[in-house]
């Protein structure tokens, strides 16, 4: 295997189980312990860990490497950004899904609307991602979708934790029906309105769950 695909191999697994969860805040990346793991030399560990310090997922001290703790705040800003961004997209994209993309996008609804039947959410979420792939593509702006992309690496474990709540995935479920038709028959407005309600309504379940865990973060 090639150095580089070797590289964003195992970037990505550790990227996909920190943005999860399984690698939780503040828990250490051990090189010697990486590298037994993943049976490679200390020395590609050591560029996965530089990659992941510059995409804000570990930091790097004396004490060694660890997952970076996010704050509140971040959470509040992140979720901020992403409501306008979102908005923007479904206003740009209203109207221009063309017939193969409809096709492909009403395909994802029917797996997800499974998935939600059957109450699995890993793999709802995973649909999930293909859907809001599909419909912000279809905005057009290039600049806009990657903006978009970096900050659903940031907040993909918030949005699994949140679909694993009771009731979730059927909320989930008429939500992206809603947000779909509203981009088919051309009405950004109404679509981007859904989405950021959505995404307001989900900051504000967030908020309630780490200010009770004393992250201090202020009552509404």
């Amino acid at each position: 295997m090639r150095a580089a695909s070797r590289t964003q191999r195992l970037v990505s697994r550790l990227e996909q189980e920190i943005l999860s969860g399984r690698l939780g805040p503040r828990e250490r990346l051990v090189e010697e312990a990486l590298s037994a793991r993943f049976g490679v030399s200390r020395t590609p560990i050591r560029e996965v860990l530089r990659i992941l310090e510059a995409k804000g997922l570990v930091t790097r001290a004396s004490r060694g490497t660890q997952v970076r703790e996010i704050s509140w705040k971040e959470i509040e800003d992140l979720y901020a950004v992403r409501a306008v961004l979102e908005s923007m997209a479904m206003d740009l994209a209203a109207g221009r899904l063309d017939r193969l993309s409809v096709k492909r996008i009403e395909a994802k609804l029917r797996a997800m609307r499974q998935a939600a039947l059957r109450g699995n959410v890993r793999q709802y979420f995973e649909v999930d991602n293909e859907f809001h792939a599909l419909i912000l593509g279809a905005c057009g702006n290039a600049v806009l979708i990657d903006l978009l992309a970096t900050l659903e690496r940031r907040v993909q474990k918030f949005r699994f934790a949140l679909l694993s709540l009771s009731q979730r995935l059927e909320e989930a479920q008429r939500h992206h029906e809603a947000v779909f038709e509203a981009v088919r028959r051309g009405d950004g407005k109404v679509a981007g309105d859904l989405r950021r309600g959505r995404i307001e309504s989900s900051k504000a379940i967030l908020a309630e769950f780490f200010r009770h865990l004393g992250f201090g973060v202020p009552s509404p």
